[in-house]
């Protein structure tokens, strides 16, 4: 199967603090559910009313460090009656609070977001009818749980989502004047890319020496066979009208699974290229994700992990493409997959997707 949304597997693999992918969660929940509405009471009895698997996971936890631990953080097991009812008041603080927390989705992002929630009467139900906004939205929080995939389907989102974020990028520095030019461009693996970039990862980088005018490139340590992108995901560059070195840079990162974005933010740091010497100034490093990373004021949830990148989050993303159709029939494939009730029209959605040869 390319498509395995279950209500228990599917989980997310952290703490119920864990506030953005516990919201997506519930959000998946809604574009799966039949009649496209998920109730507070829904996802309590999903999430807390599997009470052997629970106690299982407790009892069978031998001391080692394990990610699923996490989820156990407002969980309290024991046989005194009032302390199992202080048990259902924690974990029914948890749902009001991720409700809260849906309903600053709803309120900050407004026309973007394609759910309308009531938190007073705790329901999150998707929008009748979804604008481009809406949808690209949807794309996102899919890109954002690549677990409910299978890995040729994964492959897919993954490669949509760099190229989603070269065309953000490129809308981001767009062309200027009076002989000033700036140029996006793929450097990975996409094959959407723009293709300047091909060969080795030394042709590649001999390439991009030429095009910022760097004139003491030095890759004698960097492998022949070597053909990967060495954390250039995305790279923009504004040019004057001259050949002197020293450029306006612009180095992105994407990535779609929040257990490993944190730690890719270090794979397009200044130090991976010192001994290149193709950057001689500092540049701006980007963050791609497709998350909405934010908390209940819209602020960043959790910045202290947030190292020197600037962050592209679902929410900016949907910001930099408001009023742009150029990627609708792209979007409207995944939206259709998720929203189809029928499980083997799903599937070959699916299929459709993954043997796609260059999105639409």
């Amino acid at each position: 199967m390319h498509f395995n949304f279950s209500l228990y597997d599917s989980q997310p693999k952290k703490g119920k603090k864990e506030l953005p992918i516990w919201l997506d969660f519930i959000e998946l929940q809604c574009l799966i559910h039949k009649d496209k509405t998920v109730s507070r009471s829904e996802v309590y009895d999903v999430i807390f009313n599997e009470g052997d698997e629970i106690t299982d996971s407790i009892q069978n936890h031998n001391g080692e460090d394990d990610e699923n631990l996490d989820q156990l953080d407002s969980i309290v097991i024991d046989d005194d009656v009032e302390d199992l009812n202080s048990y259902d008041d924690r974990n029914n603080q948890v749902i009001r609070n991720w409700y809260a927390g849906l309903a600053s989705r709803y309120n900050l992002i407004g026309e973007f977001y394609p759910f309308i929630v009531n938190e007073k009467e705790g329901t999150i139900q998707l929008k009748p009818n979804l604008t481009n906004s809406n949808k690209l939205y949807i794309y996102l929080l899919l890109a954002g749980s690549l677990r409910i995939f299978s890995k040729q389907v994964q492959g897919k989102l993954t490669a949509d989502f760099e190229f989603l974020s070269i065309e953000a990028q490129t809308r981001m520095f767009p062309q200027l004047s009076n002989g000033i030019t700036s140029y996006t461009y793929g450097f990975g693996k996409n094959p959407e890319g723009t293709g300047i970039f091909v060969g080795s990862l030394e042709n590649k980088l001999k390439t991009l020496a030429e095009k910022i005018s760097c004139k003491n490139l030095e890759t004698s340590y960097i492998g022949q066979l070597n053909s990967g992108d060495y954390g250039l995901d995305v790279i923009s560059f504004i040019k004057f009208d001259d050949d002197v070195f020293g450029l306006p840079v612009i180095i992105a990162q994407s990535a779609c699974s929040y257990q490993d974005w944190i730690k890719k933010q270090w794979d397009h740091h200044p130090g991976r290229y010192r001994a290149l010497n193709i950057f001689p100034f500092d540049y701006i490093r980007l963050m791609m994700i497709p998350f909405y990373y934010r908390d209940n004021n819209g602020q960043w949830f959790n910045p202290s992990v947030i190292y020197q990148t600037v962050i592209i989050d679902r929410l900016r993303f949907i910001k930099i493409f408001h009023n742009d159709d150029v990627l609708s029939e792209r979007i409207n494939a995944w939206v259709n997959l998720i929203l189809e009730d029928d499980e083997r029209t799903r599937e070959i959605r699916a299929i459709e997707i993954v043997n796609r040869t260059v999105a639409a």
